[in-house]
């Protein structure tokens, strides 16, 4: 446990103040003493992971933040009919797509294009905006670990919780809370497509030609509305290259907001607003975040 920690480091966009209280388990059982020691105290838990998509607050953020980075790893690979792979939550999504590469199968492509880690993907439905097939989490989970705790109590359980229990909506999932992502077991059917490695370099390589991979950046902040993407319309009210402080729209890629010369999480927070004001005052349409924001916000 570790107090005062800056949090800057553990996010991609570098931005965020120092944690109260800070740890960062590297097992199941290391996770409960953390949690139980904050439940005993009657502190909130903050659960962060791989640092993408989250816009973590500027000062003190009050409370216990737990990262998952160190509960990473792949524990079990079994295949068959199907592909089956058991991992860990902070396990990088970059790992298992090496895996479903090495097998030549499709998953490969989708997770190639999305930063971040396992459990993170399952609470985000991480996905991509192409038309092919996998295109989000929802399609290649076959189950969840979910640690939970007691609050009368202060005892734990761990519930396996199947695909089908899940409620998977577009970059977003339910019905497995409360609690923390613990492993993920992700899988596809053994049919190798030999095209799955030209596929993987061709994503890779509009990663890099389209997104702004050379500064701090949380990946795509906006849903893209039905019918919408969330980019055009964003470029179309002229708003790339708006600046707040730090915080720059990209000249590159117009969902992404970086991180350009010490950005604090309020300038990115104003960007975010001015830029859902200003869509729906010329378009109509509301654009909703992506982003999950940690700690204490109006």
């Amino acid at each position: 446990m570790q107090e005062s920690k800056s949090l800057k480091e553990l996010n991609s966009w570098r931005v965020g103040g120092v944690a109260q209280y800070f740890a960062a388990p590297n097992s199941i059982e290391s996770l409960k003493s953390v949690w139980h020691w904050a439940w005993a105290r009657k502190l909130k838990i903050w659960v962060i992971s791989g640092g993408s998509n989250i816009l973590i607050q500027d000062g003190e953020l009050k409370g216990v933040v737990i990262s998952l980075h160190e509960m990473r790893g792949v524990d079990h690979v079994k295949t068959g009919d199907q592909v089956i792979i058991e991992c860990c939550a902070g396990t990088s999504k970059s790992e298992v797509a090496k895996i479903f590469l090495q097998n030549r199968l499709a998953p490969a492509v989708f997770l190639t294009g999305i930063p971040g880690d396992m459990g993170g993907g399952v609470v985000m439905n991480s996905g991509i905006g192409e038309n092919r097939v996998p295109r989000e989490f929802g399609e290649i989970v076959r189950s969840i670990d979910v640690l939970r705790i007691d609050e009368k109590t202060g005892e734990f359980s761990l519930n396996n919780i199947l695909n089908s229990q899940i409620k998977w909506e577009y970059r977003h999932s339910s019905d497995w809370q409360p609690g923390v992502i613990v492993k993920v077991t992700v899988g596809w059917s053994h049919t190798a497509d030999m095209q799955v490695p030209d596929g993987v370099r061709a994503q890779t390589k509009k990663r890099v030609s389209t997104q702004p991979l050379d500064l701090p950046n949380c990946g795509s902040v906006f849903r893209n509305p039905l019918g919408h993407k969330s980019a055009q319309l964003i470029e179309s009210c002229g708003l790339k290259g708006f600046r707040i402080g730090g915080a720059v729209v990209s000249e590159k890629h117009a969902n992404f907001i970086v991180n350009d010369k010490g950005a604090t999480a309020g300038d990115i927070d104003k960007i975010i607003k001015h830029i859902r004001e200003t869509v729906l005052l010329k378009t109509g349409v509301e654009l909703i975040p992506e982003v999950a924001y940690i700690g204490e916000w109006d």
